[in-house]
């Protein structure tokens, strides 16, 4: 849980954190969860992802770089946004971005989808801590040991405070 003030580099810090897992992991699926796709595309997470964090490690010039036909796009039928990276095994490793605007579909749309890892934006927009039950089970993708699979979760302070599911979960 990376938990904190605003302006203090939580989304910059955990999209670094997930690019070196796409990058150590074979066959990395990372999605990257936001309450809404506008709020997570329009120079949102994603913005910061594909033009300035995955951008910066390709200029290292150690091997990671964009997969043929790769670079940032959006699927045709389902519409969501995704990229993959060539990681150092020489395949590719995925991100996707989801969003979550009702938490009423959570099983719906993640009960029977597998990721390596999870970027979980803004926790405080969910109120259910069914939903982080949930969507903590698709960490679970086939061929990656089960302690490289990687979830980060970031928020600012919750309005609730002390009686916040987010405060519960992880201080109590």
């Amino acid at each position: 849980l990376l938990n904190g003030p605003r302006y203090s580099s939580k989304t910059i810090g955990a999209l670094n954190a997930f690019v070196d897992h796409a990058w150590n992991t074979k066959g990395a699926t990372v999605n990257i969860l936001v309450p809404t796709i506008t709020a997570g595309t329009d120079s949102g997470v994603w913005t910061i992802l594909t033009d300035h964090i995955i951008p910066t490690w390709i200029a290292g010039e150690f091997g990671l770089e964009w997969a043929p036909k790769g670079t940032p796009r959006q699927h045709g039928v389902t519409k969501k946004f995704f990229c993959k990276i060539i990681n150092k095994y020489g395949g590719e490793s995925r991100f996707e971005v989801n969003s979550l605007k009702d938490e009423r579909r959570v099983e719906d749309d993640f009960k029977n989808r597998y990721f390596s890892g999870i970027y979980w934006s803004e926790l405080s927009n969910y109120q259910f801590r069914k939903t982080f039950d949930t969507l903590i089970h698709s960490l679970r993708m086939m061929g990656v040991p089960e302690d490289q699979h990687l979830m980060i979760c970031d928020t600012n302070p919750s309005d609730e405070g002390t009686d916040s599911w987010i405060y519960k979960l992880w201080y109590i």
